[in-house]
């Protein structure tokens, strides 16, 4: 998209014209369901966060935040425990379902 945004003059091209471009790159053909949804939401997130949304790490590390309000999390939510992992260490429709800044969040119970 940012290319697309570039050579637009700045502008955010129309949604068919991502999709055209984007169904063009074989590594995408088997998440094609879920490329138009994304694009749409960072096209959203373009309107309030400006061109920092085409970066491709998050400005902060999520991670850290996370773990430095784990006792808050942990407390808010009544979890007897709470895990904080990368993403690439879990299954694959979890990695799927991921994208920076907006974590995923698995909820399990262990047995007793």
């Amino acid at each position: 998209m940012k290319a697309e945004y570039e050579d637009n003059k700045k502008k955010l091209p129309e949604n068919s014209v991502i999709a055209s471009k984007l169904s063009k790159v074989p590594d995408l053909k088997k998440y094609m369901k879920k490329v138009m949804p994304f694009a749409e939401h960072r096209k959203q997130m373009f309107a309030e966060f400006g061109e920092s949304v085409f970066n491709e790490t998050s400005a902060f590390s999520e991670r850290d935040v996370l773990n430095e309000n784990i006792a808050y999390l942990m407390s808010t939510l009544d979890l007897e425990g709470l895990d904080i992992e990368f993403s690439d260490a879990a299954e694959e429709r979890i990695q799927d379902e991921t994208c920076p800044g907006e974590p995923f969040i698995v909820f399990r119970v262990d047995p007793s």
